[in-house]
């Protein structure tokens, strides 16, 4: 870079200093103007000559065309730094102008309130414009706080969601069957079996004695740990129940039984009783009247064991009776008192006898669909008393085909 020709003059006055610089090309005027921060001094053209009314950030241009100013000390730093860009000379007092390295000194000198907003800006900078070691810290930190995060919902949800998966009855009964392997924290924690928590959901069971239930397709089970579970479904307007079974243990182990959204037996067994014969609906019935009615079962109103008109039409046939069931030793009485017929216990199916049997003992009444005996009893029988119709009221025997128990339709042939 040529040298400039630019030349400065400084000249010490009281407790400032007055400066002047002449030969500067329009670029180099533009450069220390913005370099020594320095502005028209508009207010004080009258004096300017004399330097009078002028503050230490203010300049005139004289006459013969000098910037002239009057400064601080810590201005001739601006000006020792801008002699060293520009190459300008200093002409007068070049023993006023701090060399280079104190010059260096008094610019790197920050305001205390300057330094502290530095620092306050310096710390709440983003992590991630604070350098690479930062950006790491940062990362590592989020990266952390978000496992954390995880790990502990992943915990809760482990420990209050419901892992109970919806299963049939035939696969609660087998799944029973297999020995649980029980699983280790870790392995639990990534990937849970939920093979041996079961829920048998009940829409609408075909029949309920107790804690006895026989479900739709005939599957017979005992429900343990509820008292009357029929009086607590009607309690609860006949809503659905579901059953939540734990067979970890070996066991079918119930841990609630719900009727709706009610709980109404925290614990308690289910037990697996067989299967029921049943069919999905009821037999054709029609009344005695009824002449187009081949193979359906004729509802009996009325009959009078003493009088065989009242009965004769009925016999050999299959009929369908609505009464009360009494256990008499090996037989079951069909019937309301004024006539009854009979049904030979060994006739009938060992698993319909024990749904019959809590019938009779709690006085339901049923309906029967059976083909009755070609021959009524006699009148009278010398040999066997409990044969005839006489005292008993029992017209005839029959073979019983359907009994209708609640809504379970159970078959017999």
């Amino acid at each position: 870079m040529a040298e400039s020709r630019m030349r400065i003059s400084i000249y010490n006055k009281d407790k400032n200093y007055q400066v002047r610089i002449v030969g500067f090309s329009g670029g180099e005027g533009k450069t220390l103007r913005a370099d020594l921060n320095v502005f028209p001094g508009v207010d004080a053209l009258v004096r300017m000559e004399e330097y009078a009314d002028l503050r230490p950030d203010e300049y005139f241009v004289s006459k013969s065309g000098e910037i002239c100013f009057t400064c601080e000390y810590g201005r001739l730093a601006l000006i020792r730094k801008f002699i060293e860009k520009s190459k300008g000379q200093i002409v007068d007092g070049a023993d006023l102008v701090p060399d280079s390295e104190k010059a260096d000194s008094m610019l790197a000198r920050v305001d205390p309130l300057n330094r502290e907003i530095a620092e306050i800006k310096a710390k709440n900078k983003p992590f991630y414009k604070k350098g690479f070691k930062a950006l790491a810290v940062g990362l590592l930190l989020r990266i952390s706080i978000l496992l954390l995060l995880l790990i502990i919902s992943r915990a809760f949800w482990l420990k209050t969601s419901d892992h109970y998966v919806p299963r049939s009855l035939q696969a609660i009964m087998h799944t029973g069957e297999i020995p649980y392997e029980k699983q280790e924290l870790i392995s639990y924690f990534i990937k849970p079996s939920f093979t041996h928590r079961s829920k048998l959901e009940i829409k609408r069971p075909l029949y309920i004695r107790g804690s006895n239930v026989i479900l739709e397709g005939g599957h017979y089970i005992k429900i343990e740990g509820v008292g009357n579970l029929k009086a607590t479904i009607e309690a609860h307007n006949n809503a659905p129940m579901m059953i939540k079974v734990d067979s970890r243990s070996g066991e079918t182990r119930i841990t609630g039984v719900y009727v709706g959204d009610n709980l109404v037996a925290p614990r308690g067994h289910l037990k697996y009783l067989g299967r029921i014969p049943v069919i999905g609906q009821q037999p054709p019935r029609v009344d005695a009247l009824d002449t187009a009615s081949s193979g359906a079962y004729v509802r009996v109103r009325s009959a009078d064991p003493l009088e065989e008109s009242t009965f004769n039409w009925m016999l050999g046939q299959t009929i369908s009776l609505t009464a009360s069931l009494t256990l008499d030793g090996d037989r079951y009485l069909i019937g309301e008192g004024d006539y009854y017929f009979a049904v030979d216990k060994g006739s009938v199916k060992p698993e319909i006898q024990e749904i019959l049997d809590m019938a009779a003992i709690s006085n339901q009444r049923v309906i029967f669909d059976m083909r009755l005996n070609t021959r009524p009893w006699p009148l009278r029988n010398r040999r066997d008393a409990r044969h005839q119709r006489r005292d008993t009221n029992i017209i005839t025997d029959g073979n019983l085909h359907f009994v209708t128990v609640q809504s379970a339709v159970l078959k017999n042939i």
